[in-house]
């Protein structure tokens, strides 16, 4: 941080803080890191008002010390922020209205639907980048990547424009087969 902090040129750095608000989620990917030591169901916990007030507070600071050349994100993840239904808004609210960063959620996508299209449209949410499930030999307990290409394609908008994707490469395997994934088509 003191590198970034002590740089002379007017190079725009991006640093972006992850803030975890849930542990929950509505898949049961078998490559899942929060699963590999735990029971899916011990994890059925939300991010504390008290630890989310010191996460803000901290961004808040170190935003205030930063160069202008440095823009701080921050990103809402989990487990799946969208199981957290209407209190990832109230959250996305607080994170502004104390650091004037608008969050941006990385989600599995199973969430997006009109209802949260419309509600995430005049909220604190910048923008959703959606993790996509490999195409080619999607693990079965993950979203349907053609459900979620689908939904990308219905829900992105002029008033929500930032719905972007990645893949996710479960192996080393399908690092062979990434440009057959990239430009997979939704049937």
């Amino acid at each position: 941080m003191l590198k970034l902090l002590n740089r002379q040129n007017n190079q725009k750095i991006i640093l972006c803080f992850s803030v975890i608000v849930t542990n929950r989620c509505n898949a049961n990917c078998s490559y899942c890191h929060f699963l590999q030591k735990k029971n899916k169901k011990e994890l059925n916990k939300d991010i504390s008002d008290n630890l989310f007030n010191l996460y803000t507070l901290f961004l808040k600071e170190v935003k205030e010390v930063l160069p202008n050349n440095i823009e701080l994100h921050c990103r809402f993840s989990g487990g799946e922020p969208l199981a957290l239904g209407n209190k990832v808004f109230n959250l996305a609210e607080r994170m502004y209205r104390k650091t004037k960063i608008k969050p941006y959620i990385l989600t599995n996508g199973k969430g997006i639907n009109s209802s949260f299209v419309n509600l995430a449209k005049k909220s604190y949410i910048s923008h959703l980048v959606v993790s996509l499930e490999n195409p080619l030999d999607p693990d079965p307990g993950a979203p349907n990547p053609d459900e979620i290409i689908n939904k990308i394609r219905k829900y992105n908008s002029i008033e929500f424009p930032h719905i972007m994707y990645w893949l996710m490469i479960d192996s080393n395997l399908n690092y062979l087969r990434l440009k057959q994934q990239s430009d997979y088509k939704p049937k």
